[in-house]
């Protein structure tokens, strides 16, 4: 049945305009693509708007996720020696996230210069023993590959 429709739609059309109307109203947009309203009152708003001329980066809302700007941050030895207090002092307040923010840095850039303490390394473990001890048995098969994995690509 699907082959049928596919067939049938001529060549100058793709899949998802097949069931459009030829005679449909396309709004040409400023980066070149079409838009083709699906009800008549979207039609009428985009129309009688212009929305596709009006729309400018001043318009646009703010990026979520900014564009990195490519400078590199380098810390001085005073930095890293004061994140290194912070981060032992009270890790639990004192996260790899929060001192990333505080020293304007990376989290992998912290977590470079300042590894976890031992508490919270034993805490983690702590965490996965309970977690892995919770599974099943077929689950836990699958842990086990994974770690073997893990370990197989680390090697070679």
């Amino acid at each position: 049945m699907f082959r049928h429709i596919v067939k049938s739609v001529s060549v100058r059309r793709c899949l998802y305009t097949a069931n459009v109307h030829k005679d449909a109203p396309r709004i040409k947009l400023a980066d070149g693509s079409t838009l083709i309203p699906r009800h008549p009152e979207e039609q009428k708003t985009l129309l009688s708007s212009s929305t596709a001329e009006q729309t400018t980066e001043e318009t646009l809302p703010p990026l979520l996720h900014p564009a990195n700007t490519g400078e590199k941050i380098y810390l001085t030895e005073e930095e890293v020696a004061k994140m290194r207090e912070l981060r032992i002092s009270n890790p639990d307040k004192n996260t790899v996230a929060r001192l990333a923010k505080m020293f304007n840095c990376t989290k992998e850039t912290v977590q470079n210069y300042v590894p976890d303490p031992e508490s919270v390394v034993q805490a983690k473990q702590a965490e996965y023993e309970r977690w892995f001890s919770n599974l099943t048995w077929g689950k836990k098969v699958e842990e086990i590959n994974k770690m073997r994995k893990r370990a197989w690509m680390l090697e070679h």
